[in-house]
């Protein structure tokens, strides 16, 4: 990118004098060119992860953070819908059932999702032609998640006692290679592009779709 420039006076054209200058120029150019060529064909196919959360930040998509369980505790949920290894036992099959952590124990990590995982997006959100905070624009971030899912289906319902409050229905976590992400990211569009209104919330089923009997 850098290209070859006349430092000196003709008059200092000695060989020890071109030599010198010429040394200092290659260096400049072997130390810079590299970046320069990065910002001058910047694109998010190439940027680094640290410049795509930079573009996350700017496009009201921050880097997603999932949550990670330790073991099967016990849980409180929103939703009706709980795994039997997270909710209550029986009395017959006390197997199964979440339970009850102590104040010290660590029973979760939050880690990023993965960076291929949020460049698609990215590229999905930046690149469309519709606009932020619309339906479109989760529709087409709900349709990139599914491409790795194809057994997989989202429902948008509409709240109607709460005009403008939407509830996206991913169906049961089997159908998705990773739910745990998909509920993530989906959270973090509702805390950012749709914060305060209109309030997005998140359903899953958990486990598998149960099989319907054949005819």
């Amino acid at each position: 990118m850098i290209q070859p420039i006349q430092f000196l006076w003709k008059q200092l054209n000695g060989p020890q004098i071109v030599g010198i200058t010429q040394a200092v120029f290659e260096w400049i150019k072997q130390s810079f060119d590299g970046i320069l060529d990065y910002f001058k064909y910047f694109h998010i196919s190439r940027a680094t992860f640290s410049h795509l959360k930079v573009l996350g930040i700017i496009n009201n998509l921050p880097l997603p953070i999932l949550v990670k369980y330790q073991e099967a505790y016990f849980f409180f949920t929103y939703n009706k819908e709980t795994s039997q290894e997270r909710g209550f036992s029986s009395i017959e099959d006390r197997s199964h059932g979440g339970k009850f952590s102590s104040l010290q124990e660590h029973i979760k990590d939050e880690v990023e999702i993965d960076e291929a995982t949020y460049r698609a997006l990215l590229e999905t959100v930046i690149s469309g032609p519709y606009f932020n905070r619309s339906l479109c624009y989760l529709d087409k971030v709900c349709s990139t998640l599914k491409r790795t899912s194809p057994n997989a289906s989202y429902e948008f319902i509409y709240d109607l006692r709460n005009p403008g409050s939407i509830t996206i229905d991913i169906g049961y976590e089997g159908d998705w290679e990773d739910s745990n992400t998909v509920v993530a990211i989906l959270n973090s569009l509702a805390n950012s592009s749709y914060y305060p209104e209109p309030i997005i919330d998140v359903e899953v089923r958990s486990g598998d779709r149960p099989s319907t009997p054949s005819d």
